[in-house]
């Protein structure tokens, strides 16, 4: 099906939008399902309730214009660590020509967390949403909450301008790893790294960290190394859950930088383990060491940076 953009322009309601944005509330909240199974009593309870609902926050919703004609309205509420589309309804003619679409897509790019509700039955709706990006995040009875969630990507582009390398604590520029690494080295703080806009993945690990823990998000972070000799290759990483999947986001190994999603830890652990083998020439599974380590203190050197991961808990990469 070809959908035809049109534009529109969006302005906060005023009180003549009183009535129609209440005609809007009462068509999704009571839709045909419940409008069978309610009593008159009930039915004008519900209607009562969204009428002062709207006469006492019309001011919230914004109203949908296309060539000067009414087409629609939303609103948004806070929630959880991000924001609800409470409603968004268009017009029959308005609709199919990307005007919700980029309503939503204007909503994500503020927040990292957009949710929506409907009800379950709506499978049209459902499909929409299921199209440009939002997931099954909680259900109640008949209502069912979807989320987009932002943050990984939004991490990732705030991120993209770092270059791999490290700076010692003179400011000097590295490019790569040489003989005196362990001596120059040093684990930059998040807001240090932003400045230098340079890093490896262990410095940018952290970044990754700091990013997150803004959020109520369970983030674990993972040493990798490949036991050869007294540098090794290596590799820190971040994993992060949400809504029962796993995120591996990468930023520093440019070959993988973005966002994998896996339905566990382990099947994320063997995905970045065998990439991170086939980099190695004449690669041993059992020479592949990981640990789950705890946040490091800044400033300090690869020695230390090390024994922190060595100290964490050792993870089992390949069985038998």
């Amino acid at each position: 099906m070809w959908v035809i953009f049109v534009e529109f322009v969006c302005t906060n309601a005023t009180k003549k939008d009183i009535d129609v944005i209440t005609s809007i509330k009462l068509v999704t909240m009571i839709d045909n399902v419940m409008d069978k199974k309610l009593s008159y009593e009930e039915r004008k309870k519900i209607e009562d309730t969204i009428k002062k609902e709207i006469k006492e926050n019309y001011m919230q919703y914004q109203i949908i214009y296309v060539d000067k004609k009414r087409a629609g309205v939303y609103v948004t509420v806070p929630y959880k660590k991000g924001v609800m589309i409470d409603e968004i309804y268009l017009f029959e003619e308005f609709r199919n020509k990307g005007i919700g679409t980029k309503i939503i897509n204007n909503i994500r790019n503020e927040y990292s967390f957009t949710y929506i509700w409907l009800y379950k039955d709506n499978k049209d709706m459902y499909r929409f949403l299921r199209r440009i990006g939002f997931m099954d995040y909680d259900v109640n009875n008949r209502i069912l909450i979807m989320r987009i969630n932002d943050i990984g990507p939004k991490i990732i582009k705030q991120m993209e301008t770092i270059r791999n390398g490290f700076v010692d604590r003179r400011g000097n520029y590295y490019h790569r790893c040489k003989e005196d690494f362990y001596d120059v080295y040093y684990l930059q703080k998040p807001q240090d790294l932003m400045e230098s806009n340079v890093g490896l993945c262990f410095d940018q690990v952290e970044l990754e960290r700091f990013y997150l823990s803004k959020y109520d998000i369970n983030l674990r972070t993972y040493y990798l190394i490949y036991q050869d000799g007294l540098l090794g290759p290596s590799h820190s990483f971040l994993i992060y859950k949400d809504n029962n999947k796993y995120y591996w986001l990468e930023n520093s190994w440019l070959k993988h930088r973005g966002i994998h999603e896996y339905e566990s830890k382990e099947s994320a652990f063997l995905d970045i383990a065998n990439k991170f083998g086939k980099t190695i020439i004449n690669f041993k599974k059992e020479r592949l060491k990981l640990y789950e380590f705890e946040k490091p203190r800044y400033g300090t050197g690869y020695e230390k940076y090390k024994v922190n991961a060595f100290n964490g808990k050792v993870i089992k990469l390949f069985r038998g």
